[in-house]
């Protein structure tokens, strides 16, 4: 039977974690691959990195980035590398027939990069025509938490079965950040059979074919408006044309297909030792 020993260091999120990885190469074992995934904030606050960021990209084997449009942000456009996202639990790769309950789904840290002055916004201004369902922790949860708005709907945590649970009860989901890598809120919506309406980032281009499996709406003042329009020029046999688009394009997000990705490329890179 052979046996293949695999001597690799995966970091996730780069700097300043990648030090530990180059510490143990250099003291300790010489041999070993270092793969780096890029999540989106590592790069995003590193777009004139300093000498330490650059010769620690040195001993990168090989990168991940979670979308294409992050890549490109990097600083070094010569580099090995992949696009891989974190993967979604195949908890939301079933798509069900669900009783709408809510108009809006929002999934999130509620903080100003993920939107929720934004969101805030939305439901202050829509109150009287969509019910908005918010699940998530952050800076401004006070707001959801304290509301007395009928139209809002507040729940702290889900686990996975329950998320997706509420995403296909669910007629919309919501992206409104400022900045995103990739956003995997946006797949487990979208396999649920629920469409995103999502400001425009990197990680909503990489998953939304706009009109097609969701709409992706500008960064801009107008948001209420934009997502007014969206809903209001929806047919049901649209929406149903998007919602299997949707559930579609979010199956090759599953995390069992990336892992086997990962481990694939593990094997490509980091064999060294048959025996």
């Amino acid at each position: 039977m052979h046996k293949a020993k695999l001597d690799v260091i995966h970091v996730h999120f780069f700097f300043p974690t990648i030090l530990l990885a180059v510490i143990y190469k250099c003291l300790r074992n010489r041999r070993v691959k270092i793969i780096v995934t890029f999540h989106g904030s590592d790069i995003y606050h590193y777009s004139n990195p300093n000498k330490l960021y650059r010769y620690c990209v040195k001993f990168i084997d090989h990168a991940i980035f979670v979308s294409q449009d992050l890549k490109k942000r990097f600083y070094k456009s010569e580099i090995d590398s992949s696009i891989f996202s974190a993967g979604i639990l195949s908890d939301f790769a079933v798509k069900k027939t669900a009783e709408k309950e809510f108009d809006f789904i929002f999934v999130g840290t509620l903080d100003e990069n993920k939107g929720a002055k934004r969101l805030i916004e939305l439901c202050e201004k829509l109150k009287d025509s969509y019910k908005f369902l918010v699940v998530g922790k952050g800076p401004y949860q006070a707001y959801f938490s304290e509301s007395t708005h009928s139209n809002i709907a507040y729940i702290p945590h889900l686990d996975s079965t329950e998320l997706a649970s509420y995403y296909q009860k669910s007629l919309w989901g919501l992206s409104l950040s400022h900045k995103e890598s990739f956003g995997l809120v946006i797949s487990e919506a979208m396999a649920c059979g629920t469409p995103v309406i999502a400001t425009n980032t990197d990680g909503s281009r990489a998953q939304i074919d706009s009109m097609e499996n969701g709409f992706l709406i500008a960064q801009s003042e107008e948001l209420v408006k934009s997502i007014r329009e969206v809903v209001h020029n929806t047919s049901d046999t649209d929406y149903q044309a998007l919602s299997n688009k949707a559930a579609a394009r979010a199956k090759k997000e599953n995390v069992n297909i990336i892992a086997q990705n990962i481990f694939a490329l593990y094997r490509k890179i980091a064999i060294y030792n048959e025996s």
